[in-house]
């Protein structure tokens, strides 16, 4: 029934998303492709470790290469990179039906990839101290 219900939830508001985790001290990643809905955390919700800037999500269950979340793990959705901060199963009679996840800003895709981002004019460059861009 929870499987079902996330499900729903997540094909009304979720977004495709890549789950990603480094194949041991490679330039390698592991990935399974998810539906994922992120939202923030309310100001009362900033107890403990979890700062201004997290963010909560909830993905689907299934992750057949990596197998589920883990702390580490990087998740991608529209550019935006978050790191896995924690995962917590989503189950109800040992039925899984997905992970509530903790997630901790680190940056967008195209920073990862060097500053460079493809723009309608071209490619965007940041200059060497980050101070101007240019359209090549």
């Amino acid at each position: 029934m929870i499987a079902d219900v996330t499900s729903r939830m997540l094909t009304r508001h979720g977004a495709p998303a890549e789950l990603r985790r480094r194949i041991g001290t490679t330039e390698q990643f592991g990935t399974d492709p998810c539906r994922a809905f992120i939202t923030s955390y309310s100001p009362e919700q900033l107890v403990g470790q979890i700062r201004q800037g997290d963010a909560r999500a909830v993905v689907d269950g299934d992750f057949p290469l990596l197998g589920g979340p883990e702390p580490g793990d990087v998740l991608e959705q529209d550019g935006k990179l978050w790191t896995l901060m924690g995962a917590k199963e989503r189950r109800v009679r040992g039925v899984l039906g997905g992970y509530d996840l903790w997630l901790r800003g680190a940056g967008t895709a195209d920073a990862r990839r060097g500053d460079r981002a493809q723009t309608e004019a071209g490619d965007l460059l940041a200059t060497e101290g980050g101070d101007r861009l240019v359209i090549a």
